[in-house]
């Protein structure tokens, strides 16, 4: 993944609530560090891609160089190759 990467108040917002005693910045730093290591997994028409790395999911837009994460979902999904 080549570019910036942003990451929205509600991005942040809503990992801290699901990874409960984390701290801004490094809310922060784990978000871009999974959109990084991500791969895309669903687009849709208006441009907007899910990006998956170990059960967390990426809501993003991409726009020139610059990838905006929109907001962050965890998975129910059992995964079978993460270790």
């Amino acid at each position: 993944m080549n570019g910036s990467i942003y990451v929205t108040e509600h991005a942040i917002t809503r990992y801290i609530q699901r990874k409960r005693k984390i701290t801004r910045q490094n809310a922060i730093r784990k978000i871009i560090e999974g959109v990084r290591r991500s791969r895309i997994i669903a687009m849709n028409e208006d441009g907007k891609e899910t990006r998956e790395h170990r059960g967390l999911l990426f809501i993003c837009k991409k726009e020139g160089d610059v990838l905006t994460v929109i907001t962050v979902l965890f998975s129910e999904v059992a995964l079978r190759f993460v270790s």
